[in-house]
């Protein structure tokens, strides 16, 4: 469920089909809570998403979200 939920963002906000966007999946165990990292080369843009089925994230996934934006 949180797979498609991270998906879905980013075929609806970067314009791409919905097979491109279950490609742009990275969620695992050491990805400090990006699930999702589309490059659109187009518009120059970088999408992160964090997404996450059932209860909200919590603030320890919330930080580790932030602390991987400011390493960027």
């Amino acid at each position: 469920m949180s797979r498609s939920l991270a998906a879905f963002p980013i075929a609806h906000l970067a314009s791409i089909t919905p097979p491109q966007a279950a490609h742009s999946i990275i969620n695992g165990g050491d990805d400090n809570g990006i699930d999702t990292v589309y490059c659109d080369r187009v518009n120059n843009l970088l999408w992160l998403v964090q997404a996450k089925a059932g209860n909200v994230p919590n603030m320890k996934e919330n930080k580790a979200f932030s602390d991987v934006i400011r390493d960027l």
